[in-house]
């Protein structure tokens, strides 16, 4: 096994599931302690419910490709301000 082949096993990727809620923060906030010294990747991943979606069209709000991509672009920044509170960014 070479020093890159060693290295690259002791990587870890962790996925945080982010709602911005408290219990997420607090979730992202321990990922980062456990991995603090080690190698890493955190993936932070926000799902934007389909259920909601739906109601949104039922209550007569729009379309379900105008309503996505609101949904998209205001989450997207939504996300990037609650990374940059815990000095992430897509450069770590």
């Amino acid at each position: 096994m070479t020093f890159d082949d060693k290295k690259k096993s002791e990587e870890r990727t962790f996925l945080v599931a982010i709602d911005f809620s408290d219990c997420s923060r607090e979730a992202l906030r321990w990922t980062k302690s456990f991995l603090a010294q080690k190698p890493s990747h955190i993936i932070a991943l926000h799902v934007i419910d389909s259920n909601f979606v739906t109601e949104c069209i039922c209550q007569k709000l729009g379309d379900e490709g105008p309503i996505k991509k609101k949904l998209f672009i205001e989450a997207k920044a939504k996300l990037r301000d609650f990374l940059k509170q815990e000095n992430m960014g897509e450069e770590h």
